[in-house]
């Protein structure tokens, strides 16, 4: 604040002097109060945050605990017909009784007509006799001409409005004089049954609070989420036990990073990507676009070739030895080579895994004619691809016009082996344990030593000039030469093989998954490379990334037990059942289809949101109401290109993306989910909006 100072003062009286000198401590006390806001302030917010965290953390401990561990959740297999009814007798009280009932009708008859009846009877607590409580007309199938198995679910929740039932029977009764198979799991809720999508999505807004943030790292994220949406499963429906929660994580696509991760470890010990990494650097000829072109667009191609997680762990490493060789930030170069994974995976059947569950299902796979649907998926699907890859391409071009320009060796440090050696010295440190006196003397030594080489780094930086030549190649190929060349040779023969495998698994059919595949030439490599110090292969594993994954699949799951995508579900046929019946609804259809998929796969993952929506798009089609008997294909190219293109809207929509930034960030590039969807948002909706008019044309105006 202005002090007011005595106007008949004389400037050199003492009370002139005394009301100067309190208006300079004054603001010297400001100042200094500002200086310590400023420094104590961050402390205080880190610990707000972790106080709150914690917090959450304890509510959903005190809520997982309170609940009963029951049984796995089995449902009941039953096989009724027109003589063999089937009722089942279930006690409870609550708000709701939610039934999950799921049809099986094999594929025996085809030319019969049969009906399925469920009802649904309450008793009172002060009578013996069972009464009708629900027998709706939405419980009851009405099959025709079955020509596959094939499955008719419905879930129901049903409200009560009657305190004293305490017994419920439900039964099920069929006209068909063969079997039908039946699934039926019963269950009573209490009053958060209604609102638990709204529950499912609040989870969701925290954990991505959580990373979008950074309160604290993504793998820590994705483990807290998981258990926020186990405890609140435990809470409405049942508290599933230990082994039930395992089966939730998708063990086949962890067993594939597993193996490969091992594999490209033993690899990348030879020397092997940074000897390739100096070759792509005299391809480029110093020239930051030709080298960024030359990445992304191989990593597109052969990512329609070779499924895109598998591309990634091959070409990232390589991308980030050229870029520590050159010292440029090789984030931008990672996140467009992940783009374009995404892009090019989504060509083929084998290039992503959505398309290959997509491919696996039957009824797909049939309107298609399954012998030639690799072509087919292959001809609907490129064609589109290859066109939102140029405009992605165009829009890259225009964004980095600025630094593509340069040569690399404008970017050069000439003072970088003190940031190498000081990496390495940092991590050899790390893996002190300080457990004996010895082991605390050579950790002290090594951050003295350390200390020094960033005081030569800092008077280096003071005379530091930039490099005005390019980088010698033969300069660079002496100091990254492939240092065993027999472990290269086996490497490389075993890699073929297993990359050979992947390419023929959907092509042959294998017995053999792409996890079994995965650790068999893991253990493969293990065997022929005499490898005996085990723990230096097992540490170049990205635990950090395998245990993000598992907890974004126990997420997932438990926001599939709170509905939240049979929300996205019935929502999305609303809106297609509002519009006009013909070409609208078609178009409609397919842009509803691929924008759904695209935003939500960007928040939730591309793979548990592909499986949620291939039977709703089958569902649309056996609906007689939308009248989009033949409209099936158009609508799996929307949802194939939705859910590949929506992957590259956040770090975690793919695990393309989650991968390739935990390789960025073992190597000391560490990727937030901000920066991620800075370069890579852009290129979506590019991406999406080619893709929207490609479809529009060819599938639905041209009938292709």
């Amino acid at each position: 604040e202005k002090m007011d100072f005595d106007s008949d003062a004389e400037p050199h009286s003492s009370t002139h002097r005394s009301l100067r000198f309190s208006s300079i401590r004054y603001r010297m006390r400001k100042i200094q109060a500002n200086q310590t806001f400023q420094y104590i302030w961050p402390y205080k917010w880190q610990i707000l945050k972790i106080a709150l965290i914690s917090l959450l953390f304890s509510v959903c401990v005190v809520l997982f605990a309170s609940q009963e561990e029951t049984h796995t959740k089995y449902p009941d297999v039953v096989g009724i017909q027109s003589d063999i009814p089937y009722s089942k007798t279930f006690k409870g009280s609550g708000k709701y009784v939610y039934i999950d009932q799921q049809m099986v009708l094999p594929q025996l008859f085809p030319n019969v007509t049969l009906w399925v009846n469920t009802t649904l009877e309450g008793r009172n607590s002060y009578d013996d006799q069972f009464f009708i409580y629900q027998n709706d007309a939405d419980w009851n199938f009405d099959f025709k001409s079955p020509h596959t198995t094939e499955d008719y679910t419905i879930r129901r929740y049903i409200e009560i409005d009657n305190d004293s039932i305490v017994e419920w029977r439900l039964t099920i009764t069929t006209d068909a004089s063969y079997t039908v198979g039946a699934e039926l799991f019963l269950q009573t809720l209490g009053w958060t049954a209604r609102v638990e999508e709204v529950i499912g999505a609040v989870i969701l807004v925290i954990f991505y609070i959580f990373i979008v943030f950074d309160w604290v790292h993504r793998t820590i994220a994705g483990l807290i989420g998981s258990f926020f949406g186990l405890a609140l499963v435990s809470l409405i429906h049942v508290r599933p036990n230990f082994e039930s929660v395992v089966t939730w994580i998708d063990f086949e696509t962890l067993g594939l990073l597993f193996g490969f991760m091992i594999m490209v470890g033993i690899f990348s010990s030879t020397g092997f990507f940074d000897y390739t990494a100096v070759k792509f650097y005299k391809l480029s000829q110093g020239s930051i676009w030709r080298l960024t072109t030359f990445l992304v667009l191989l990593t597109a191609v052969i990512s329609a070739i070779l499924d895109n997680v598998t591309v990634i762990l091959l070409l990232v490493p390589i991308t980030l030895k050229c870029c520590k060789m050159i010292d440029f930030n090789p984030i931008p170069i990672v996140v467009m080579q992940s783009v374009f994974a995404n892009m090019g995976g989504a060509a083929t059947i084998i290039g992503d895994f959505s398309n290959i569950l997509i491919a696996e299902n039957e009824t797909i796979r049939e309107e298609s004619h399954i012998s030639k649907f690799f072509l087919t998926f292959l001809l609907h699907m490129a064609p589109g691809v290859i066109l939102a890859m140029g405009a992605v391409y165009v829009f890259i071009f225009l964004r980095w016009k600025k630094s593509i320009s340069k040569k690399s060796w404008e970017f050069f440090e000439p003072n970088q082996k003190f940031t190498k050696e000081i990496a390495i010295w940092k991590r050899t440190a790390d893996k002190i344990h300080e457990t004996l006196e010895e082991e605390k003397a050579v950790k002290q030594k090594l951050m003295e030593y350390i200390v020094q080489l960033e005081t030569k780094k800092m008077k280096s930086d003071k005379n530091k000039t930039p490099r005005q030549s390019p980088l010698s190649i033969r300069e660079l190929e002496e100091q990254h030469p492939i240092t065993d060349h027999d472990l290269c040779l086996k490497s490389a023969v075993v890699m073929s093989a297993v990359i050979l495998l992947f390419i023929l698994h959907s092509l042959l059919e294998l017995n053999l998954t792409l996890a079994w595949i995965s650790i068999i030439g893991a253990m493969m490599l293990l065997l022929v490379s005499g490898i005996h110090e085990i723990n230096e292969v097992l540490e170049k594993i990205e635990l950090t990334t395998l245990v993000f994954f598992a907890g974004m699949f126990i997420l997932m799951r438990s926001e599939q037990e709170l509905r939240l995508f049979d929300w996205i579900e019935n929502t999305m046929k609303d809106i297609i059942q509002e519009a006009p019946a013909g070409t609208s609804r078609e178009i409609v259809t397919v842009l509803l289809i691929m924008w759904v998929s695209a935003l939500t796969v960007s928040l939730v993952g591309n793979i548990p949101f592909t499986s949620t929506m291939i039977p709703v798009i089958i569902k649309l089609k056996q609906n007689p109401e939308l009248e989009l008997d033949e409209f099936l294909m158009p609508m799996v190219w929307a949802l194939s290109f939705g859910v590949c293109f929506g992957g590259n809207g956040s770090l975690l929509g793919s695990a393309v993306n989650i991968v390739a930034c935990g390789l960025s960030e073992a190597e000391g590039f560490p990727v937030s989910w901000k920066t991620f969807f800075v370069y890579s948002f852009p290129c979506t909706l590019i991406s999406l909006i080619v893709a929207s008019v490609y479809v529009i044309i060819f599938n639905v105006l041209l009938g292709w």
